[in-house]
């Protein structure tokens, strides 16, 4: 089985946040029609009952996930996904509701798609993790023992990421990240 999740889906081209990552409609409705010419695509339902029975999925199921709960998935996926009779499951957080604030990890991509410049970015936290009482050894320290791999990203975007989602203390991510986005 292939777990296929997506995080966001809408018009791109002529939106408000045009940096920010995702998938363009026009290609998720590609991939739609691509998974349902050589998948099975499964609903939550048939995964619960495969877990009960302690069976495993054929490689040619796929199931298909929305994470974080956004309007665009109201908006633009789940129409799609009933115009083609499609069963998914969406993943929304309840942090944000309860507690009316933004995720860290959407902090983050505000601010990537609003600075949308690898060595301004480095700059940013570099500044903020030497506030923090970080020397410049430290911060090398952490450069050199962090996977920096990413299809998506370039070095010092993968290296922000990474340092603002898992290196860091849970605190000092959050004072970083609230720091950087006020900026």
């Amino acid at each position: 089985m292939k777990v296929i999740m997506y995080h966001y889906v809408r018009p791109i081209d002529g939106s408000s946040y045009p940096n920010l990552k995702g998938l363009e409609l026009n290609g998720f409705r590609r991939q739609l029609d691509f998974f349902a010419n050589n998948f099975h695509i499964i609903n939550e339902q048939e995964v619960l009952e495969v877990g009960k029975k302690g069976n495993k999925l054929d490689k040619d199921f796929i199931w298909l996930t929305f994470d974080d709960g956004y309007k665009d998935h109201f908006n633009y996926v789940l129409p799609e996904l009933k115009r083609r009779n499609i069963q998914a499951s969406f993943f929304p957080p309840a942090e944000p509701l309860k507690e009316k604030t933004l995720l860290d990890v959407n902090s983050i991509h505000f601010i990537l798609e609003r600075v949308n410049n690898p060595k301004k970015i480095m700059n940013l936290l570099e500044d903020q993790l030497k506030s923090e009482g970080f020397n410049a050894k430290d911060i090398k320290y952490m450069w050199d023992s962090t996977d920096k791999s990413s299809r998506f990203d370039s070095e010092e975007i993968i290296f922000f990421k990474r340092c603002l989602q898992s290196t860091l203390t849970k605190e000092l991510r959050t004072k970083i990240i609230e720091n950087i986005f006020k900026e």
